[in-house]
């Protein structure tokens, strides 16, 4: 069983970044013409606004990778290179997709690497397909604990007409086309890795991340550093719990130490009893 669903994009209030940069919102509808309960465009623009005044400017890649996509993470750049223009502050790019366009996560990838003040990846729950590639053009990747990155070879959907199928120079253009694409993939994330494994040679890499494209290889935190995809495995932690666990422990303390006091009294006590008779 299939819903039916319309979806019906209208402009509404854009966000405007610098002048002649803005994103442009959407409203999405079904077909009654009730409202899909989800986050606006709108509403997700302003976070996303609000993200790159920090001091350490945030951007949010939560979505399949687009062109839609790409033109956010050119934008957000634009902004924080002409707001900062003195002294480029570190980005912090929070990565939760799984995948999407090869073009778009070229762009994003070259955006990433060709930014001089500082980019800093962090894998949140999973970066497949284009997210884990995209990560590989950040300054410093993190993955999460219990967070997964999976790389694979390029893919590509086509509609096949007719034409297409009985002119064999046509689908060679394409098989060739793909080929390239991941001969480029592979190129990139073997020189990232390489910067962390100075000792291993790029051909040896080539090679074995070669493997793991094949294998489409879901990869946790730690198994993901080993391979020299990410730097670091981030540690998540409950602040709430931390700030318990000392206060809980001090608490035992003191009743501990109570305690103690209040049989050193009582011995106390006796001894000078005792004495007394």
């Amino acid at each position: 069983m299939s819903s039916k669903k319309q979806h019906l994009f209208r402009e509404g209030e854009s966000v405007i970044l610098v002048p002649g940069f803005d994103i442009t919102t959407y409203i999405e509808e079904d077909e009654e013409g009730g409202g899909i309960f989800r986050l606006g465009r709108e509403e997700e623009n302003g976070i996303r606004m609000e993200l790159l005044h920090n001091d350490v400017p945030k951007i949010l890649i939560h979505e399949p990778i687009t062109f839609r996509t790409a033109d956010y993470v050119r934008k957000a750049i634009t902004f924080i290179e002409v707001t900062h223009a003195k002294l480029l502050p570190n980005v912090e790019v929070e990565i939760t997709t799984p995948g999407g366009s090869v073009e778009a996560s070229f762009e994003i990838y070259n955006r990433f690497k060709g930014y001089s003040g500082g980019i800093i990846g962090v894998v949140q729950g999973y970066g497949y397909s284009g997210g884990g590639f995209i990560l590989q053009g950040c300054h410093r990747r993190i993955v999460n604990e219990y967070s997964k990155l999976m790389v694979h070879k390029a893919s590509t959907w086509i509609h096949v007409t007719e034409h297409l199928l009985s002119c064999p120079a046509r689908l060679d253009i394409l098989r060739r086309d793909l080929g390239e694409d991941n001969e480029r993939v592979l190129k990139m994330c073997a020189e990232r890795v390489h910067l962390c494994k100075p000792h291993e040679k790029i051909v040896d890499i080539e090679r074995r991340i070669s493997k793991l494209f094949v294998q489409e290889k879901f990869l946790y935190a730690e198994r993901a550093k080993e391979e020299g995809l990410c730097d670091l495995v981030g540690k998540v932690i409950l602040e709430g719990v931390a700030a318990e666990e000392p206060a809980a422990k001090k608490a035992d303390e003191e009743e501990k130490g109570n305690g103690e006091l209040s049989n050193a009294l009582k011995n106390r006590f006796k001894k000078d009893k005792k004495e007394a008779e």
